[in-house]
């Protein structure tokens, strides 16, 4: 009977556990981004300056 430790098993688990999620559907594919930043003059930066970038940039995609 084969022995095994703590970490082969472990190691085990973490293997199966990848191959069983190559086939699942991403999660990261909705069209909302959420950003949590400071409000005052952080938030005035990124509605004005960072997001419209952003907003230009992915739309090209």
């Amino acid at each position: 009977m084969m022995n095994m430790n703590r970490r082969q098993v472990l190691a085990g688990m973490g293997g199966v556990t990848a191959a069983a999620m190559v086939g699942l559907p991403a999660w990261a594919e909705s069209k909302t981004l959420v950003v949590p930043t400071l409000g005052g003059a952080w938030e005035q930066f990124w509605r004005q300056t960072l997001a419209p970038a952003f907003t230009q940039k992915a739309a090209r995609r």
